[in-house]
């Protein structure tokens, strides 16, 4: 293959995948789509050599034998759970999706450094453009706008922007990381951006009225201030604390002006109201789940079985640790908190010395966050969100110990950094 058709891959894949996340707003279709082309057009670009290579190191990957062994775990529940054959079935979408995410490790690992810049960019752009039409959708009053992002059954609900605040509050921490290194670059057009996008951004989580969401950005800003400060000298003055209340401020304004009712924020803070619809009332949903944990608590009663129990409330517990107890029992359980402890501690390793590991970390920190409030952690999408996010992470955030002055992303591939250690 021509050095100028491989660009070309390489430049498509890092397009796609950057704006896979993002996209979610404008459906799953788009983001699958643009995910798997994402992935092909990387692979296309990989040379044989470097995916046998990717091959052994999976295989000798500590999280990859944890990973079997909970899928082992979950298909043990499914057969011994209340609705084996639904279980099943969700059990193996699980394992279609950690194929998904075999293969965007293996051509996420081998792209040059170079293309990652344009990741980096297209992930930006994408979340830019996530939220202004968020603002648009929020206060447009468009029916056709509305039906055309959330369909049309949800295009008249209030909620219809809910989970839109999570899939940004994930986002952010890579838009932090961008300006962050981009500012000491001191790049013209970032330095006249940040002050709007930044803090517009914030403000648009809180626009949505997720509580997921609100609790994840809110943990991912603490995680991200805290280390950023201590790991890369973030210097921060009382205006940027000011800024920074002042946004979270104005997207609760911004929500209770879009829905024209003052009360309208601190109902969404409130868990113990069963007569909002699906999801509206945690707190009963909460009580059914603990009511039923010790029905089988070593295998659980299934993935995504909470539904099928008698007096069930909603579709899933809303509480990822819940669900897993409940569903998956103490073995799922410990082998799912093992795979979650070697991610973290993972990206904690990365964000010693590159900001984009920073972000992947508090990423991550809020994707835990936001799963004790939000969707079935057998959701599809969600497994779709989780796996691009990791990946992405790991990506941006893997480097041979630069800091954030200095090229903090991987320029070569794999296997031209083998032999230089070697010759060394």
């Amino acid at each position: 293959m021509l050095k100028e058709e491989r660009s070309i891959l390489w430049r498509t894949s890092s397009t796609c995948l950057g704006l896979a996340l993002p996209a979610v707003m404008l459906g799953n279709g788009i983001m699958y789509g643009l995910t798997v082309l994402g992935i092909l057009t990387g692979l296309l670009a990989t040379k044989g050599m470097s995916l046998r290579a990717t091959v052994m190191m999976v295989r000798h990957s500590k999280l990859m034998w944890l990973l079997l062994c909970l899928l082992a775990a979950l298909g043990v529940s499914s057969l011994l759970g209340i609705s084996p054959d639904y279980s099943l079935h969700k059990t193996g979408q699980v394992a279609a999706m950690m194929v998904i995410a075999l293969l965007l490790f293996a051509a996420l690992r081998e792209m040059p450094g170079r293309y990652t810049n344009i990741l980096q960019r297209s992930l930006v752009v994408g979340v830019v453009s996530m939220v202004l039409l968020a603002w648009v959708d929020a206060f447009a009053d468009s029916h056709r706008l509305s039906a055309a992002l959330h369909g049309v059954e949800k295009a008249l609900t209030v909620h219809r922007l809910n989970f839109h605040s999570t899939a940004i509050a994930l986002l952010l921490p890579f838009v932090w990381a961008f300006y962050a290194r981009r500012l000491r670059e001191r790049e013209p057009l970032v330095k006249m951006s940040a002050p709007i996008v930044l803090p517009i951004s914030l403000a648009t989580v809180f626009l949505c009225g997720g509580r997921a969401g609100m609790i994840a950005v809110v943990v991912s800003l603490i995680a991200f201030l805290a280390l950023g400060a201590q790991r890369f000298n973030f210097n921060l003055h009382a205006r940027h604390w000011l800024a920074t209340l002042g946004s979270i401020a104005a997207g609760v304004g911004a929500y209770i002006l879009s829905r024209g009712n003052l009360g309208a924020f601190w109902e969404r803070l409130e868990v113990s109201q069963g007569d909002r619809g699906l999801g509206g009332g945690r707190w009963e949903i909460w009580q059914t789940s603990w009511n039923h944990l010790l029905d089988q608590p070593l295998t659980g009663i299934g993935p995504n079985a909470f539904r099928h129990l008698p007096e069930n409330v909603d579709f899933h517990p809303h509480n990822a640790l819940l669900q897993l107890a409940l569903e998956t029992g103490l073995i799922g359980t410990v082998l799912a908190a093992g795979g979650m402890l070697l991610l973290l501690t993972m990206f904690y390793r990365y964000a010693q010395s590159n900001v984009f590991g920073l972000a992947g970390l508090t990423a991550l920190l809020g994707y835990l966050a936001s799963a004790m409030f939000s969707k079935s952690i057998f959701d599809m999408e969600w497994l779709a969100i989780l796996t691009l996010l990791l990946c992405i992470g790991w990506r941006l955030g893997w480097s041979r110990g630069q800091k954030l002055e200095g090229d903090i992303v991987h320029t070569g591939n794999f296997l031209e950094e083998l032999k230089s250690k070697k010759s060394a």
